[in-house]
């Protein structure tokens, strides 16, 4: 792809000069550097800009080396540097405009310096090579699924015996609904990608946005401020970053981390076909969904619309959010893509896609897995004064057949409380009820998945209220204990 800038233009004096060394010491631009270890930061490049969480998608299309030489899915980080196109045709700019800079700079960008100690040190510049970038979320989640599933497994059903309460995957599905709900349940991870997508545990390198530069020399946050914020070079560094579109983080200041709301990387962005923000609102039709036909559409200048027509087959609406086309009809649910999409749609996918469907795919797995290990409940009670054993094979079932333990509206209410849990979100009774009818309703005339989002979307412009909003302080916020709901598997 062709650069946003020629390098070899005469580099910017301002560049060169707001960065030299005042008496010894170099000023440190500091409005793009950030502490994403923060509330409300550390969520950055995992929500919307509707608060609804997002993973990047798995895209051959989407995601580069930061060399640019070939596409890459996102598959792994061992052997590549992987960054969304859009973050690599920034930082390859940005590492030719540094060097260009520093060469022109000449003694003012000195290759080496003198530290604190009198030892010689050479400018982490001398080596700003990519040593790491995309990291899969969902690997992380499914690796923090299996701790949860274990346990679930050696403590949860270990006590009381309670494993001897399992004879088949009803049973099974029971004693998983009293775990999640129970004071034993871990805070730290979540069952849902949504919610998990957001703990601490989930580095912000999942973003598909971070591109680390230089490796730390050390752990050591002393010597590391050392190693970076005392190089000379340093506020050279951070304001070529900010230049280009990206943050710094505070903490870790080999990591660059691309800034959404800058105009140069929406620039970056719109030369990629996407962007951040549209002020027009735009008419069209879909491509093509999953069953070969196309909708007329209308949306407004946020994204949001619906179609109006359908080509072929039976007519039907699709609700567009965000440049979102959610899935509709009920018979076949699918979803269309939009020949305009923001940064949100086009790299990312909601979290909550196909949550429901997962979430009983996971029990499932776990129940097969479960019996594998565990294949009869040998239960021991006395008759006519004897020590009987009674053994019961437990049975392997398909996941279809799995599904029927539960009916729809069950299910859908076991993913709202379960949901509620992992955000630790309190509703008023009404509002609960309310929800959950509208929501089952929804499963019922529509798809499982507007039941899904329909929840997500109570959930999250609650939750906003609660960070941002007047209920930021409230009391409720520090209740006691890990867990302040009732166990709700007794309405199953």
């Amino acid at each position: 792809m062709a650069s946003l800038i020629n390098i070899f233009e005469i580099a910017d004096y301002e560049d060169i000069k707001q960065s030299l060394p005042i008496n010894g010491a170099s000023p440190v631009i500091t409005t793009n550097v950030i502490d994403f270890s923060q509330p409300g930061a550390n969520l950055y490049g995992k929500v919307d800009r509707r608060n609804e969480a997002i993973v990047p998608k798995v895209s051959n299309n989407n995601l580069l080396t930061v060399d640019g030489s070939q596409a890459l899915g996102m598959i792994s980080v061992e052997a590549n540097t992987q960054v969304f196109d859009f973050v690599a045709d920034a930082y390859n700019d940005m590492i030719d405009y540094l060097q260009s800079v520093r060469f022109r700079a000449g003694e003012y960008s000195p290759d080496s310096y003198e530290d604190e100690d009198g030892n010689t040190r050479q400018t982490f510049l001398m080596n700003l090579s990519p040593s790491g970038g995309y990291i899969n979320p969902k690997a992380l989640h499914s690796e923090h699924l299996d701790i949860i599933y274990d346990h679930f497994v050696k403590v949860y059903l270990g006590k009381k015996s309670r494993h001897k309460q399992i004879n088949d995957h009803k049973d099974f599905i029971k004693m998983f609904v009293n775990y999640v709900f129970s004071d034993l349940f871990t805070n730290i991870a979540s069952i849902n990608l949504s919610s998990h997508i957001k703990k601490s545990l989930i580095p912000i390198e999942c973003t598909g946005l971070v591109v680390k530069v230089a490796a730390p020399v050390v752990e050591d946050q002393v010597n590391n401020n050392q190693y970076f914020w005392r190089d000379p070079n340093f506020s050279l560094y951070v304001s070529t970053a900010h230049k280009f579109g990206f943050y710094v983080d505070k903490d870790r200041p080999w990591m660059l981390v691309a800034n959404l709301g800058s105009r140069i990387m929406d620039s970056y962005l719109r030369a990629r076909g996407s962007f951040l923000i549209k002020d027009t609102s735009e008419s069209g039709k879909t491509h093509p969904g999953g069953l070969g036909h196309i909708h007329e559409y209308e949306i407004d200048s946020r994204g949001d619309g619906r179609t109006i027509s359908t080509s072929a087959g039976p007519d039907h609406t699709h609700t567009i959010k965000n440049y979102c086309v959610k899935y509709a009809l009920k018979e076949l649910p699918h979803p269309h893509d939009l020949p305009t999409q923001d940064v949100f749609t086009k790299y990312y996918e909601r979290a909550q896609l196909n949550e429901l469907k997962e979430l009983i795919t996971l029990l499932h797995r776990m129940y097969s897995s479960y019996i594998n290990q565990n294949p009869q409940n040998v239960v021991n009670f006395f008759e006519a004064g004897k020590l009987v054993k009674k053994s019961t094979f437990r049975k392997n079932v398909s996941e279809q057949e799995f599904s029927l333990a539960l009916s729809e509206k069950n299910w859908i209410r076991f993913y709202f409380d379960l949901k509620i849990n992992e955000e630790k979100l309190f509703l008023k009774r009404s509002k609960y009820l309310k929800i959950l009818r509208n929501a089952q309703e929804k499963v019922l005339s529509s798809t499982k998945q507007e039941a899904v989002e329909y929840i997500n979307e109570e959930i999250n412009k609650r939750l906003f209220y609660l960070v941002q909003g007047p209920n930021v302080n409230k009391y409720y916020h520090n209740l006691p204990g890990p867990n302040t709901l009732k166990k709700l598997a007794e309405y199953f």
